[in-house]
Parts: C-alpha cells; sequence; structure tokens
C-alpha cells in the first residue's frame, strides 16, 4: 500500500508510529537540502566505502563509533585495560554483571 501510493519500489513502514517522524524529518530534510557543501555530499553506502575502504564497512564504522561513545561514557569492559577507561567515576567490575 505504501509502495503504491509513494510509487517507490522496496518502501514500506513497519508501524504507523513511524509516519509522525516525518513531521520532523521532512522540514530537516528540506533545510539541510539547500546548504550547499551538504546538499553535494555523496554519503550513500558505496561512496562511503570507496573512500574510507575496509573502515567504511558497516561493521568497521559500527564498531568504531561504539568503541568511541563508550569511551565518551566513561563504560569499562570486563578486564580492560586501565588506559581505555575514561570514566568520570570508578565503577566495580561486578556492577557490569
Amino acid at each position: 500500500m505504501v509502495r503504491d501510493y509513494f510509487g517507490m519500489e522496496g518502501l514500506s513502514f513497519p508501524t504507523s508510529s513511524t509516519c509522525a517522524q516525518g513531521l520532523i524529518g521532512i522540514p530537516i530534510v528540506k533545510v539541510i537540502s539547500k546548504i550547499p557543501v551538504i546538499k553535494d555530499l555523496k554519503a550513500d553506502p558505496d561512496a562511503i566505502q570507496k573512500r574510507f575502504g575496509i573502515f567504511g564497512e558497516p561493521l568497521m564504522m559500527g564498531l568504531i563509533l561504539g568503541l568511541v561513545l563508550g569511551a565518551l561514557a566513561g563504560t569499562r569492559c570486563k578486564n580492560s585495560p586501565d588506559w581505555c577507561y575514561y570514566g568520570r567515576r570508578h565503577v566495580p567490575h561486578a556492577a557490569y554483571g
């Protein structure tokens, strides 16, 4: 039904709650598409993989972003070395299960 309405192959909405995100998303896309540097930016998956090689793969990007966000949040893995702990306060390992 959604595919037929928009005339786009492979388009679907898993739940009707995603429609509400369009109220925010559509105006943001219109504003961003008017910024000269951003509208010409090629950020599709093929262009990212071509530019960054193995680091452009979704698995590697997720790993890198996860490690960075984890470090910024101050989380610490069990048995991880002290140099990768950037937390604000020390939480005992037992708290992590």
